[in-house]
């Protein structure tokens, strides 16, 4: 996952999800044209996640941006495995847009490298600047990261 932000306003711009599995959770009987669970997952992303009209989780705003991972096979969930609905007493059974959304308020902790982007900014000049003015030695750099853990 990547997100952009604005540096003046700390605001997300944008947000980038990969993941490795096909949108595939309605199965092979599906005929509707969908964009199955990146829907959901691009929403909770951008809005929050939501259980009617309760906010379940807060959104990072912005856009987000779903692609496909490397995918070799067949990933969702079986259309025999049931998925429970954390909410309610009901396990989703059949595939169908309920299982999708049932997954999508599921609460999966994402941890992630927090990159120290403005230094990364301002030494990509200093750089540039330096191969400008003709110094060619090479410069080794090691920055901070951080991994933060989600709750």
């Amino acid at each position: 996952m990547m997100q952009v932000m604005d540096v003046a306003t700390s605001q997300t711009l944008g947000t980038l999800v990969q993941w490795a599995n096909h949108p595939e959770t309605l199965w092979s009987k599906n005929l509707l044209i969908s964009s199955d669970f990146p829907h959901y997952l691009r929403e909770a992303v951008e809005k929050g996640g939501y259980h009617g009209d309760s906010l379940i989780r807060k959104g990072v705003g912005g856009v987000a941006l779903y692609v496909n991972g490397a995918v070799g096979g067949l990933m969702t969930t079986h259309a025999s495995t049931g998925v429970a609905n954390s909410f309610c007493d009901t396990v989703h059974v059949e595939p169908s847009f309920d299982k999708i959304d049932a997954f999508s308020i599921i609460d999966y902790p994402i941890h992630y490298i927090e990159q120290p982007i403005q230094e990364m900014g301002e030494k990509a000049v200093d750089i540039l600047v330096r191969q400008i003015d003709g110094r060619k030695n090479p410069i080794h750099l090691v920055l901070n990261a951080e991994v933060v853990f989600a709750n």
